[in-house]
């Protein structure tokens, strides 16, 4: 409804030069304002065949500027050139079956076609940190290379956690 809305206050700079009202054609030209300096241009409209030059009625299914301008003109109702996917009822129609449950698998017919079997090198892991895939290069060798030490003594081969100089838990009163 909103674009509707924007295309009916377009159509007020549209003019209808011709139309055949047993044909339902018309010729109409969309005047632009004069700071774009563009001429006036000209679509031909079919309201039976559901066509417009500008090619948005065809595309969307509902009334661009022009039909609406076309449809004002000759006092038709332009709902009527809605398409039925945008009408709330076939929305409503959309859920109105109810689903049928999946029988039993022991009811199925037979299955001959071909059995396809997964390639088990091709799946991925299910535990994990997924392997990377980058691709390494000079500037990913480390230079001097230290090896980690310890937060509290300061010595090679072990981290804070299991440090074995550590003291035990403090007794204080």
């Amino acid at each position: 409804m909103k674009a509707i809305q924007e295309n009916q206050q377009a159509a007020s700079s549209i003019y209808v030069r011709q139309f055949d009202r047993e044909e339902k054609s018309f010729m109409v030209d969309e005047m632009s304002p004069p700071q774009c300096g563009r001429q006036a241009s000209t679509f031909r409209i079919n309201l039976r065949s559901h066509w417009c030059d500008c090619g948005a009625f065809q595309t969307l299914h509902f009334p661009c500027r022009h039909v609406l301008a076309a449809c004002s003109h000759i006092r038709l109702h332009w709902e009527e050139y809605v398409d039925n996917v945008y009408r709330l009822q076939t929305v409503f129609n959309v859920y109105r079956k109810e689903f049928e449950p999946v029988s039993n698998e022991g009811y199925w017919n037979p299955y001959n076609g071909p059995r396809l079997r997964p390639n088990i090198t091709m799946r991925r892991p299910t535990k994990g940190r997924p392997k990377s895939t980058r691709i390494r290069n000079e500037m990913d060798i480390r230079e001097g290379v230290q090896r980690k030490r310890c937060g509290l003594c300061r010595n090679e081969g072990h981290s804070r956690r299991n440090c074995p100089n550590i003291a035990g838990p403090s007794t204080r009163s």
